[in-house]
């Protein structure tokens, strides 16, 4: 369930991050195109994405510790989509390769 939660909230801030102006635009996943042409409404479902991922946090740690778990992996996020889209190095086979591994040891070890 935390393993979604982060998928979530890595896809909405990676769709709020092409709906800028100054990102610089990288056909990684395949919908980008999309949130080019129809930037409103990219942001809506980014937001409601990242509302979801808050509510699933809040659901699954509790008020405080979901919503402080919910920053850190905001930032988190943040940070390796700012440092990583620009050298090219985020698509979907590393990203669902990265979920799969999370949700492995999110199911067997946790």
């Amino acid at each position: 369930m935390v393993s979604l939660a982060i998928l979530i909230l890595f896809t909405a801030f990676y769709i709020l991050f092409n709906t800028s102006k100054r990102a610089i635009k990288f056909e990684g996943f395949g919908f980008e195109n999309y949130i080019t042409k129809y930037p409103k409404q990219a942001k809506a479902l980014g937001v409601f994405c990242m509302i979801l991922s808050f509510v699933i946090h809040l659901l699954y740690f509790g008020v405080v510790s979901g919503a402080l778990f919910f920053l850190i992996n905001l930032m988190t996020a943040a940070s390796v989509i700012v440092l990583l889209v620009p050298l090219k190095l985020i698509n979907y086979k590393n990203v669902l390769i990265l979920f799969f591994f999370s949700s492995l040891l999110e199911f067997f070890i946790l």
